[in-house]
């Protein structure tokens, strides 16, 4: 039998000072760290984790994430590679718990039920992508278990608008977020509790920042790659622009060409949009909206009645994923009845709908970074006929709790629809380019 090589414990080689600063800090708690994608933080923290379990008889430490399978991909192999020469027996595959010769055991945990984390004390903990976690997770669950021992807890992930994660880098802060410099990153510290930022760029090559903003608009980049906590009070598709994004007659329908329609279920109004891929730049030809008590056939019969005639009769569909929940209605689900009139129109009908909705942030920044990035490309472009989705794009807001503001029924349709159907098209290059979790 051939086994695969053992391969060494990760080495951190070349930490800026602010990052050699955090690595050997044992005089706070509560770390608050929310520095750029792939600047290394996930890695320093899972040393720090492991360095105090070593120095620690029978103390019990856990590696968090969102969920389950989050936390498994980002930290179970990493820790089993960088404890294996400290076991003390085999870690266990089913609990994701490693055992080291001093007694101490790390283990590997999900947050979706933060609640699975009480029962016993822990000695500290490393939560990543913390600001994906339910706001109550900390105070209700995970900051409990930590006061028989006196543990700590590092808190690390990119800022997602000003939510729990930003309030919890005010207390660091005392509240004054500190401006951060290149290569020498930023401290604060509030008692107990001590906040750490530093820029992607500290750690990453100039040509893969650079890459980075002809990719991003300004905002997802200095969220995503600097780290900063960005207000999202005002319009969320700040960088729309009817002359650059409509007046320039890109979105023309083309009826060789396959439809995309992405849907949304709500009744007053119900609000469709019909697109298609022109090479890497995606177009938003057209608008489905019936207006007052709108049923799921009558947009579906809309649709197929103003595309009768189109030649390709490849239809590809998304939208929202509540769709796929019984109707109170009909007792049937809103996208079979949509497959039931297409087909009957003759149209060969493909399904992409998510299994949940993505996050109102990640797919907002998606659809901003298309509209215009850094250096001026825009790769999403609009008819000048889907006043609906117009309409929203130059005024919808955040509600302040990291959704949109759906205090006006008549806002939010069209752009949802809009993050769907950009989301199935640019959602998998999108997260290639750095917007994932480290």
């Amino acid at each position: 039998m051939i086994y695969a090589p053992i391969k060494p414990p990760i080495i951190l080689r070349g930490l800026t000072p602010i990052q050699r600063q955090f690595h050997h800090d044992t005089q706070h708690r509560f770390f608050v760290l929310p520095p750029g994608r792939r600047s290394r933080k996930t890695l320093i923290s899972m040393r720090k984790v492991q360095y105090a379990a070593m120095r620690t008889r029978g103390g019990r430490y856990f590696h968090g994430a969102p969920i389950w399978s989050q936390a498994k991909d980002i930290f179970w192999e990493r820790l089993k590679r960088n404890t294996r020469p400290f076991w003390a027996k085999t870690p266990s595959e089913s609990d994701l718990a490693v055992f080291l010769r001093n007694g101490s055991e790390i283990h590997v945990e999900g947050l979706d039920k933060a609640e699975r984390i009480e029962g016993q004390p822990w000695n500290g903990c490393h939560i990543t992508e913390f600001p994906n976690i339910k706001p109550d997770a900390w105070p209700a669950h995970i900051r409990p278990v930590l006061s028989d021992t006196l543990g700590f807890a590092i808190l690390d992930g990119v800022p997602e608008g000003r939510n729990h994660f930003y309030d919890l880098a005010l207390i660091a802060c005392n509240g004054i977020i500190p401006e951060t410099k290149p290569y020498d990153g930023a401290f604060a510290e509030n008692g107990e509790w001590c906040y750490y930022h530093w820029f992607s760029s500290d750690v990453l090559l100039p040509s893969e920042i650079e890459e980075a903003r002809r990719n991003y608009d300004e905002r997802t980049f200095r969220q995503e790659y600097e780290g900063q906590f960005l207000s999202y009070s005002g319009l969320l598709y700040y960088n729309f622009d009817r002359v650059r994004n409509v007046k320039n007659n890109r979105a023309k329908y083309d009826p060789r060409k396959p439809i995309y329609l992405s849907t949304d279920f709500n009744k007053s109004p119900m609000v469709w949009i019909v697109g298609q891929l022109e090479g890497r730049y995606g177009l938003i030809i057209d608008e489905i909206e019936v207006t007052y008590n709108a049923k799921t056939q009558q947009a579906a019969q809309m649709f197929c009645e103003r595309y009768a005639g189109h030649e390709n009769r490849t239809i590809y569909i998304t939208g929202d994923a509540s769709g796929d929940h019984e109707s109170i209605r009909d007792f049937t689900t809103d996208y079979v009845i949509i497959e039931d009139v297409l087909r009957a129109h003759r149209w060969r009908t493909l399904f992409d709908v998510p299994n949940a909705n993505p996050n109102v942030n990640n797919r907002v920044n998606l659809v901003c970074s298309l509209l215009c990035t850094l250096t001026g490309e825009s790769r999403l472009f609009l008819n000048d006929q889907c006043t609906r989705t117009l309409n929203d794009l130059e005024r919808n807001t955040s509600d302040g709790k990291g959704g949109k503001d759906k205090s006006d029924s008549y806002q939010t349709h069209g752009s949802d629809c809009l993050d769907y159907l950009t989301w199935k098209w640019f959602s998998s290059e999108f997260y290639h380019n750095g917007i994932t979790q480290q």
